[in-house]
C-alpha cells in the first residue's frame, strides 16, 4: 500500500565554496522512521579521488549519521549543514516503500548512482544492524555498572568532534579513554561494516579534540559457531582484519569480544 514519503536529497561540495555539489545520500523519512542512505558508490569515489576515497567515504557515512540523529529531533526542514554535507529540497511523495522513496530521489538528483544496485534488503537491514549495536552496548552498560557503580556517569555522553562541531554521542567516555560499541552480525556483515567504520571516524575526531586514547568494542560470532557457514566465516575474519587494519591505521584499538559479559571486561580494563 503506498503511503507518504519525506525525504532530502543530501549534497556534498568537495571543495568549498566552489558551487560544485555532488549528491551524497538522501535523508528518508517514511512510517515515521528516519534513515539515512549513501548513494554515491564507494567505485565512483575511487574513481573520483584515489587514495582519498577511502577517508571521504568515512566522512560521508558519519556526516549521513549526525544528520539522521538531528533530523530525528528537528525534522527534515531544518536540517543544518554537517561537515559539508547539506539539504536539498525537502520533498514529499507517495512510495510503496522505503526503497521507492530512494528510487525517486536517485532518479531525480544523481548520475553517479546506479538504480539497479540498490538493495532494496539492506534498506531493512540497517535498523536491525543498529537495534544490534543499541542492545549490546546497553548489555554491556548493565554488566559495567553492577560491578562498577560509579562508571554509571561515563556511559551515553557526547563529544564534539572538532572545535565548533555538534556534538556526537559515544558509548563511554572518562577522563582516559573514549569508546564506541559495535556489533558485527553475522548475516549483515556489509552494514555492520559501514558502521563500524562511521563509529571508527567519530572516534578518530573525538580523540583528538579531547585528547585521551580511544577504542572500539565489537562484538563478534564465535569462529567455532556450527550455526555460521564457511563462507560466513571467511567473511567474518576477513572484516575483521580489515576495520583492525583501519583502527590501526587511525592510532586506535580494536577489541573482540563474543559476549557482552566480555565487552564490560574490556571496557573495566581500558577505564581502569
Amino acid at each position: 500500500m503506498s503511503r507518504t514519503a519525506t525525504w532530502t536529497p543530501i549534497y556534498w561540495q568537495p571543495v568549498m565554496g566552489s558551487g560544485e555539489r555532488i549528491m551524497a545520500g538522501a535523508i528518508v523519512d517514511y512510517e515515521d522512521q528516519i534513515s539515512a542512505h549513501r548513494l554515491i558508490k564507494s567505485d565512483i569515489l575511487k574513481t573520483l579521488y584515489g587514495p582519498a576515497a577511502n577517508n571521504l567515504e568515512n566522512l560521508i557515512d558519519t556526516a549521513l549519521k549526525l544528520q539522521q540523529e538531528m533530523a530525528q529531533t528537528i525534522g527534515l526542514t531544518n536540517l543544518p549543514e554537517v561537515m559539508g554535507l547539506q539539504k536539498g529540497e525537502v520533498h514529499t511523495s507517495q512510495a510503496n516503500s522505503r526503497f521507492e522513496a530512494l528510487r525517486q530521489a536517485v532518479l531525480l538528483y544523481s548520475s553517479m548512482c546506479n538504480i539497479d544496485l540498490l538493495d532494496d534488503s539492506n534498506d531493512d537491514d540497517k535498523p536491525v544492524v543498529s537495534d544490534a549495536n543499541k542492545r549490546f552496548l546497553t548489555e554491556v552498560r548493565e554488566r559495567t555498572i553492577s560491578l562498577h557503580p560509579e562508571y554509571s556517569g561515563y556511559f551515553n555522553r557526547q563529544s564534539p568532534l572538532f572545535e565548533g562541531g555538534e556534538p556526537v554521542k559515544f558509548g563511554f567516555i572518562s577522563n582516559k579513554t573514549i569508546i564506541h560499541f559495535s556489533v558485527l552480525h553475522s548475516v549483515r556483515q556489509q552494514q555492520s561494516v559501514s558502521s563500524a567504520r562511521a563509529k571508527l571516524w567519530e572516534l578518530a575526531g573525538a580523540s583528538k579534540y579531547i585528547g585521551s586514547s580511544a577504542a572500539l568494542i565489537m562484538a563478534v560470532p564465535r569462529f567455532d559457531d556450527a550455526t555460521l557457514g564457511e563462507t560466513q566465516m571467511k567473511s567474518a575474519k576477513k572484516n575483521i582484519a580489515e576495520i583492525e587494519t583501519e583502527a590501526d591505521k587511525a592510532e586506535m584499538r580494536l577489541y573482540c569480544v563474543t559476549t557482552s559479559h566480555d565487552g564490560a571486561d574490556q571496557l573495566i580494563q581500558l577505564a581502569n
